[in-house]
């Protein structure tokens, strides 16, 4: 063990004993020497003492058996015992590239700079390359601070981690995503466009877990928020629902199990406590009558002619005519959100986590997004072009692409009334899972719908 060693290189395992050796290995080859190598093992029952046994005693190696804490609280343990002046996580499952210390280290061009990242290939569970993502440049093009960091391979500078308080226990997942708002509040963050690590894909890292890891972004999102805002914000959700004499496909009276689709969508914006108005605009007497009876005050409705309710008509333009006509009564919120009738799955904190984005990060709009990773085509004329495919198994973070959800998009009341659009410069997401994205199309949706209301 180095004496004054400037990098303390930790790393966590749980069960992850079929490639403990392989991320040994990897910190042993790098090119860089002056490290302290802390591995701990967090209650594994795999077979993975069997490896460690070897460097227990091992003067390179401090080595820690404990019962199972959890990923964040091993964190920090490691960050208490560290005693170089940058530290970096290498997962079990994952490894170093041999000049990865060294690059990360190189990336400390300044003081106030607090932690440094590159890009990662992605390999199988044999190790066997599939594809190398590289990010953004985030010294030349990224002003949208909103995708961190990979929580693991991440080099920090080990006293700025310990000043923001280290990583959050109470969270079970996605402490990496939390600790991100808590460095960039504080410091520069830099990325080395350099393969760093490979990121092992395999069915551990793979299985679901969607929604615990979206509803924990949304409690952290909410935080964060909580923090940067100084005076409430007031905000409205609007529901413009055409209604089946103008379109035979707005069926707010459709039923899922029993409760009807407008029910389904009013209730989880209710449930959100998001909201100080939510108006329901439509040229369907009956549909206003039965949101009148049932809601009550809770719900404005708002009876629009049937000629603004056209397919083809601009929803911009009736959004700023309402506006106008409500005059100071709207115009003085901070967002609106419009919100359709056709995915009846709607999640309150995933309506949260939209407006919480639009205040941390003063975007024109949030939308809700499900990211497409097939490969897709256009046509040119002369042939298909790939949009997101490149022969030579590179991945860029610009190319990514990303769906957005159909009828769910929070816009800056003061843009609209300033420029006529609820559309943006800035736009900024937040990620649905599949249930949430879900549409209502054709009657076979509604089938469908049947069952995933029961999931």
């Amino acid at each position: 063990m180095e004496r004054n060693p400037l990098v303390t290189v930790y790393i966590t395992n749980y069960n992850y004993g079929a490639f403990l050796q392989d991320a040994i290995d990897s910190v042993l080859e790098q090119c860089y020497s002056n490290i302290e190598i802390i591995i701990i093992d967090d209650g594994s029952s795999d077979g993975s003492s069997r490896i460690l046994d070897k460097y227990i005693n091992h003067e390179k190696f401090q080595v820690i058996l404990q019962n199972n804490k959890g990923l964040a609280r091993t964190n920090n343990i490691a960050l208490n015992m560290a005693k170089g002046k940058y530290i970096v996580r290498l997962d079990a499952d994952d490894k170093f590239h041999p000049n990865a210390i060294s690059n990360l280290l190189e990336g400390f061009s300044s003081p106030n700079i607090a932690m440094v990242f590159g890009d990662w290939n992605v390999v199988d569970e044999s190790g066997e390359f599939l594809y190398t993502y590289k990010r953004h440049d985030f010294q030349k093009d990224v002003t949208l601070m909103d995708i961190p960091a990979h929580g693991a391979c991440t080099m920090f500078n080990t006293e700025y981690l310990q000043s923001v308080g280290g990583y959050d226990e109470e969270l079970r997942c996605q402490d990496g995503y939390e600790l991100w708002f808590r460095i960039i509040d504080k410091f520069d963050v830099k990325n080395i466009n350099k393969v760093i690590f490979d990121y092992r894909r395999h069915g551990d890292n793979l299985t679901g877990g969607e929604d615990r890891i979206l509803s924990t972004r949304a409690k952290i999102l909410s935080k964060v928020a909580k923090k940067k805002e100084v005076d409430k914000t007031k905000c409205f959700a609007f529901l413009p629902i055409r209604g089946s004499k103008v379109d035979s496909r707005s069926m707010p009276f459709n039923e899922i199990n029993g409760s009807y689709v407008i029910d389904r969508v009013i209730c989880d914006l209710i449930d959100s406590k998001q909201f100080d108005k939510i108006i329901v605009s439509t040229p369907d007497f009956g549909l206003q009558e039965y949101v009148r009876a049932k809601y009550v005050e809770k719900i404005v409705v708002h009876g629009r002619s049937f000629d603004s309710a056209k397919i083809n008509s601009d929803l911009d333009e009736l959004l700023y005519n309402y506006l106008n006509g409500e005059g100071d009564r709207l115009s003085h919120y901070d967002f609106g959100m419009i919100v359709g009738i056709d995915r009846p799955f709607n999640k309150p904190y995933l309506i949260q986590s939209a407006i919480d984005i639009a205040k941390i990060f003063n975007v024109d709009n949030v939308i809700g997004v499900r990211q497409n990773y097939e490969i897709l085509f256009k046509h040119t004329g002369s042939s298909l072009k790939g949009i997101n495919y490149d022969k030579n198994s590179l991945r860029l973070e610009r190319d990514d692409i990303y769906q957005m959800v159909r009828g769910f998009n929070v816009f800056n009341v003061q843009r609209l009334i300033e420029t006529g659009s609820i559309w943006g410069d800035v736009i900024g997401h937040v990620v649905f899972d599949q249930k949430s994205a879900f549409c209502l199309d054709s009657r076979l949706d509604l089938s469908l719908a049947e069952h995933l209301d029961k999931l």
